[in-house]
């Protein structure tokens, strides 16, 4: 969930920056302009694609050398991790 709030967040960040800039530069006396929301949110999805790239790269869930060890079942029918 936290994952993906984060990722949420990236995508809304350049239109949050770009709503304050615009803004800040309305109040210095410059007309109000439209935003680019096509390009607002092509730069929030490469802000995610990147995030994602990172995480796999970095990741600590990508062990390679890890092996597998299923979940065992007990006799009272409980399920026990694995021996690791």
């Amino acid at each position: 969930m936290i994952r993906f709030l984060c990722r949420l967040l990236l995508i809304a960040l350049p239109f949050v920056v770009w709503y304050v800039w615009s803004h800040i530069d309305q109040k210095r006396g410059n007309p109000k302009r439209t935003a680019p929301r096509v390009w607002l949110a092509a730069i929030g999805l490469l802000l995610v694609a990147a995030s994602l790239l990172v995480t796999g790269l970095i990741g600590t869930a990508n062990d390679k050398n890890a092996t597998y060890v299923p979940v065992e079942t007990a006799p009272n029918g409980t399920l026990v991790p694995g021996p690791r």
